[in-house]
């Protein structure tokens, strides 16, 4: 209630103080931000693309492909020793003995498979070559995944077919989805010399060759 009229009186109101203080530059740190704190309308645009964010969250990679930090498994082999003995008219294995580079050693040159570590969609390529043999001699490449056909080759026309002075070659490409844990892709040839067995030659860095690159995540 009001004091009486006259009097003399003092407050103490005990209350909590209040202070303002700006942070020196450079002093926040990463553990005094809460975790999916900072969102995209708080990042400048284009100062970071999803991909990347993605990468630091999923990935670890100490590689660098085409100047791009952490972009996935990929590799490239060929072989340098002649496959001879190839049965005609039936899906071949083709083996590899030098590796020209493997990011992140998911290419086993023991039994020829690559088995990527991340998941994604993989752009691979294949060439093989048959040694210069009679005009009936013809070739095609094919991408196997887990042991099975994923998708045809290519070079099954004139093009691939040779003669005492021509090698017979095919090359093809097939995007693969991998689920970066099991899956494998393996490379075979499917042909035949003049009717019989034939050799697939070797000797150069582009007569029998298998690469494959990360492109995306699935």
């Amino acid at each position: 209630e009001a004091p009486d009229t006259g009097l003399n009186f003092y407050v103490i109101n005990k209350s909590q103080a209040q202070v303002t203080t700006t942070p020196p530059v450079n002093s926040i740190s990463t553990d005094k931000i809460l975790n999916d704190a900072v969102t995209s309308a708080k990042l400048a645009t284009n100062s970071v693309s999803t991909d990347a964010l993605n990468l630091a969250s999923n990935y670890t990679f100490t590689g660098t492909v085409a100047g791009v930090s952490g972009a996935g498994p990929s590799f490239r082999a060929y072989k340098n020793t002649n496959q001879t003995g190839c049965t005609a008219n039936g899906n071949v294995k083709v083996t590899f003995q030098v590796e020209v580079w493997d990011t992140d050693n998911c290419f086993n040159l023991s039994n020829d498979r690559f088995t990527p570590t991340r998941a994604g969609y993989y752009l691979v390529n294949g060439h093989v070559t048959l040694e210069n043999a009679a005009t009936t001699a013809r070739v095609m490449v094919m991408c196997f995944k887990n042991g099975s056909l994923p998708a045809d080759g290519g070079g099954e026309g004139a093009g691939s077919q040779g003669d005492a002075n021509f090698y017979p070659t095919s090359r093809s490409s097939w995007l693969v989805p991998m689920n970066g844990t099991s899956d494998y892709i393996e490379l075979y040839s499917y042909g035949t010399a003049n009717g019989s067995n034939y050799t697939l030659t070797a000797g150069d860095v582009y007569r029998c060759v298998f690469e494959a690159t990360f492109v995306r995540d699935l």
